[in-house]
């Protein structure tokens, strides 16, 4: 609301914009800014190098795939995939990511989390040294850095999940509409990371906080039908600062203040639609298995790249029978095979071990996304199951 005092604020959510898509991240923000200075003064820098940086930032970010945000990471994911900066390619290689298969997934759960784990958990100037870095050999050393660094982040993750899951599930038992937790052991740099997965088991919005002597600091994460930001402007009175949007906000707080904000955010909590409160899963279509081949998902891939505002398709195909019993793989991930009129196709459920113990029927009703499998140089396509149950037969 208040415009600091300076020669220039760029800011295309000013409500003095005219500019007209708004939704872009603060990298394309500042890339435009010295694009902008290049042309008016021909510096002759050549920008084209940096659309790949752009991307990145926009995916991390999780800006919507779509306007110019679809163009710049189009265009900045085929820049990673022939000729990335010499830091990114490291990051790619001690990751064990197949260049050829960089896309939007890769980046946002696999590279991203790298690049922001050391800022997280200690200083980000590694990640901008890697970034910066012309020199590969030095590159793959920073990058072996963020990568044991991202491995600290998981396992921290893992601990304050852990113990949060147990404080969510009392707080659901005594009916509370949010999940609002606090601990002094927590650490800042991944109770965000948290907040999203509590956000996402229980369905209902949520706040984490690392308290300290006399003050908290927060990130909470929501669901649709509960603006965030417009709560706490609504609970402001007990709260130092705040900043964010409608599905993700930050805080601090005073601890002797966080018993008032838990009651007032609560109550607003209460609001939410009830149809709003059951997890919904949107489908585009209902297919039959024997359509699926490689026509359509080559097909799927010209709407590419997905993301926010641009989803991969999510498709059901029902009274699908199981060829055989699903296989556990790793610890918690199913494996699948189907047959629909003589079509077998195979399909993976991740972290579904749980999900599976209600399946005791031989034709289920499946939701999925068609991806391409190249295991062991194998082609093949097969299911991502999103979901699944028992069909029900007549």
């Amino acid at each position: 609301e208040h415009i600091p005092n300076a020669l220039a604020v760029v800011n295309p959510k000013r409500k003095d914009s005219k500019y007209p898509f708004s939704e872009i991240a603060g990298c394309l923000v500042a890339f435009k800014l010295c694009d902008y200075v290049n042309e008016k003064y021909s510096l002759g820098v050549d920008m084209e190098p940096l659309f790949e940086l752009v991307a990145i930032g926009s995916i991390a970010d999780v800006m919507p795939v779509i306007d110019e945000n679809r163009v710049y990471i189009k265009r900045g994911l085929e820049q990673l995939k022939e000729n990335p900066l010499p830091g990114l390619k490291a990051l790619i290689n001690i990751s064990k990511i197949n260049e050829n298969k960089v896309d939007t997934y890769t980046v946002g759960f696999i590279l991203a989390p790298r690049l922001n784990a050391m800022g997280r958990l200690y200083n980000a100037k590694s990640a901008y040294e890697l970034l910066i870095s012309e020199n590969y050999n030095e590159a793959m050393q920073m990058a072996k850095t963020l990568d044991e660094a991202n491995r600290e982040r998981q396992k921290l993750d893992r601990e304050i999940l852990k113990k949060a899951n147990q404080m969510a599930l009392d707080k659901i038992e005594k009916g509370y509409n949010i999940i609002i937790l606090s601990d002094e052991s927590w650490h800042e740099g991944v109770i965000g990371i948290v907040a999203s997965k509590i956000t996402e088991k229980f369905h209902k919005p949520s706040i984490l906080f690392v308290k300290g002597n006399t003050m908290s600091k927060g990130s909470g994460r929501s669901i649709k039908g509960f603006n965030l930001y417009d709560a706490l402007t609504s609970c402001s009175r007990h709260i130092e600062k705040f900043g964010g949007h409608s599905m993700a906000a930050g805080l601090t707080i005073e601890n002797e203040k966080l018993d008032a904000f838990e009651d007032c955010m609560n109550s607003l909590a209460g609001t939410i639609n009830e149809g709003l409160k059951e997890k919904v899963l949107y489908i585009d279509k209902i297919i039959p298995l024997d359509i699926i081949d490689d026509n359509l998902y080559n097909s799927i891939r010209l709407l590419a790249p997905f993301g926010t505002g641009n989803t991969k398709p999510v498709f059901a195909s029902m009274g699908v029978s199981l060829m055989s019993e699903p296989r556990i793989v790793g610890e918690k991930h199913v494996k699948f095979k189907f047959d629909s009129s003589g079509h077998i196709i195979e399909g993976i459920l991740f972290n579904g071990k749980e999900l599976l113990n209600g399946i005791n029927n031989k034709f289920v009703d499946i939701c999925y996304s068609i991806h391409e499998n190249n295991y062991m140089g194998r082609h093949s396509i097969e299911l991502n199951i999103v979901d699944i149950r028992n069909a029900k037969i007549e």
